[in-house]
């Protein structure tokens, strides 16, 4: 997998997210022309940040791969829990900033929480299986 196709999400998370805060534009009316287009970029690229993590935490959930600086990788059980948690981090981050949109703080801590605590889990798994992570890649590197 090259690299466009790896960092796919990413492009097309931020190229979508533009798209729509752009025509947000019109809907709330006026404003300042030049924040609007800098708070259409900064949101385009946080979706887009978003779509690559839940693509990472995909990966890691169903291929059992998680991949690490270097040309390693960590693969098994690691990599589920790891992408599992991280993944659930991210819908529970997506559901407290609903509820925070909603005015629920109290719906809005509790799944908040509970994300920081899914994405501590997803760190503390990635991290414990960092010493085991398989070397990949690296003999193609030599031959090319």
């Amino acid at each position: 997998m090259g690299r466009f196709t790896y960092y796919a999400p990413l492009w097309l998370g931020t190229i979508v997210g533009i798209i729509l805060m752009w025509g947000s534009h019109e809907l709330h009316g006026g404003g300042e022309p030049m924040s609007h287009k800098l708070k259409a970029a900064v949101n385009g690229l946080l979706i887009g940040c978003l779509c690559q993590t839940i693509m990472l935490a995909l990966q890691g959930t169903f291929a059992q791969v998680l991949p690490v600086p270097g040309g390693r990788s960590i693969r098994g059980q690691t990599a589920v829990v790891s992408g599992t948690m991280l993944l659930v981090a991210v819908g529970l981050g997506l559901v407290a900033g609903l509820l925070v949109y909603e005015k629920v703080d109290t719906g809005a801590r509790i799944a908040g929480g509970s994300a920081g605590a899914a994405l501590l889990v997803a760190i503390i798994a990635y991290l414990w299986g960092l010493p085991l992570a398989q070397r990949d890649f690296e003999d193609e590197r030599a031959i090319t």
